[in-house]
């Protein structure tokens, strides 16, 4: 209860004293409600992703079994000198090296990328790098999208990934809105009580996210 009342305390403080810019509270609440958004695109297409590629090299390598083949047995149960067991260890290192690509193709350049856009953003201002890593991430679900529907290579979603690796992606979307709350807020108890309602937000977001997948 004192919590609640030091909680209310605090954002009355906020509002009513200048150490925040005019119309924060507007701004913070769309950056909290557009990274909750793009984070939910982005682990639901890393999950579709790896599904599709699963059940792609399946098709590829083993075309004739059926995907009743593809199903999990428990480790107690799993023949290790039988074929269906040996298949599905073939497919289990054709994903993980096609997992590996994909992590190199987008790292590299997400490396460099959020090198080169936190110290631009100074000069040239937030928002165009708040579109740059969403555009990223939404142009890289939709050529999957089309990918997935007409049968594409699978291997063309290396390039994917190294086009979102280049828009700065998840993480310069999560570094620039950081800085964002530091623009909108003076050093002291207004800017830590922002970052830590936006930190929850994160929290809440991988539990729901990574904690049903």
């Amino acid at each position: 209860m004192a919590f609640h009342i030091r909680a209310r305390d605090l954002f009355y403080k906020m509002t009513t004293e200048s150490d925040t810019r005019d119309g924060y509270l507007r701004v913070f609440s769309f950056l909290c409600a557009a990274d909750f958004c793009l984070f939910f695109s982005y682990v639901l297409g890393l999950d579709t992703a790896n599904e599709y590629g699963r059940d792609r090299f399946w098709e590829l390598k083993f075309p004739n079994r059926s995907l009743f083949n593809i199903s999990d047995d428990s480790i107690c149960e799993t023949n290790t000198s039988s074929q269906r067991y040996q298949e599905r260890k073939t497919v289990q290192k054709l994903v993980l090296e096609w997992d590996v690509y994909i992590s190199i193709a987008q790292g590299v350049p997400l490396i460099l990328s959020n090198m080169l856009f936190s110290p631009l953003s100074d000069s040239i201002g937030r928002r165009p790098f708040l579109f740059a890593g969403s555009l990223g991430i939404c142009v890289k679900q939709l050529r999957m999208t089309l990918a997935i529907f007409f049968h594409w290579d699978i291997y063309l979603f290396i390039p994917f990934a190294l086009v979102e690796g280049f828009s700065g992606s998840w993480f310069a979307q999560l570094a620039i809105a950081m800085t964002v709350v530091s623009d909108l807020t003076k050093a002291g108890k207004s800017r830590s009580y922002l970052i830590t309602v936006f930190s929850f937000t994160l929290y809440v977001q991988c539990w729901i996210f990574f904690g049903n997948i």
